[in-house]
């Protein structure tokens, strides 16, 4: 099983972006050889660009799920269920595409993903959240996309709080031993949404 996972480039004059730091740390993540295979990228903060790039690392790598990272202002990490058809613009909210629905789904499990990473018991920074609103930016944009053009590829979204360069190294190998075991469960939950296809 293969399974892509994104993040974005720093934008905005900052030094890093607190996604692409995680996906770095999940690179040296020996994932087990033979059960799954992962591939990485890293995405331009551009709305006319970052789908068509996508879309281009998808057709080449054939993924069979899309694990995709970006960072917002917050305390802590949200897998996102939710993509809206909507998108920040300099005259205000516009559709991302006008014959598009207004919302998407992904077929994961979210509050089962987030389970897997720590439970009530645990500690604020052990828990991740399950939330329904991927904003109006890049990150919102890009999850509709996909989940509006590539139907067949299972994939869901997880927002990491955006954190200055100082202080992320620490915090971001934490969040990677945090998603690996999400990527865990995203295997399992793909391997009997298989088996239920059968």
């Amino acid at each position: 099983m293969k399974i892509l996972i994104t993040a974005f480039q720093p934008f905005g004059g900052r030094k890093n972006n607190t996604s692409e730091d995680a996906l770095s740390c999940l690179r040296k993540h020996p994932f087990q050889k033979g059960v799954l295979t992962t591939c990485f990228a890293v995405l331009p903060v551009n709305f006319r660009t970052t789908w068509p790039t996508l879309r281009k690392i998808i057709n080449k790598a054939q993924p069979d799920a899309l694990l995709m990272f970006g960072e917002r202002d917050s305390q802590g990490v949200a897998i996102e269920t939710t993509a809206r058809n909507r998108r920040r613009h300099q005259k205000g909210d516009t559709q991302i595409e006008k014959s598009g629905r207004e919302k998407l789904y992904t077929i994961f499990d979210a509050r089962t993903l987030a389970n897997s990473i720590g439970n009530k018991s645990a500690s604020a920074k052990d828990r991740w959240k399950v939330s329904n609103n991927a904003g109006d930016y890049l990150c919102n944009f890009i999850y509709w996309k996909v989940l509006a053009h590539q139907s067949g590829l299972p994939c869901v979204f997880v927002h990491v709080p955006a954190l200055a360069a100082a202080k992320s190294e620490v915090e971001t190998a934490h969040i990677a031993r945090q998603a690996t075991l999400l990527i865990n469960e995203m295997v399992k939950q793909l391997r009997k949404f298989r088996k239920s296809q059968n």
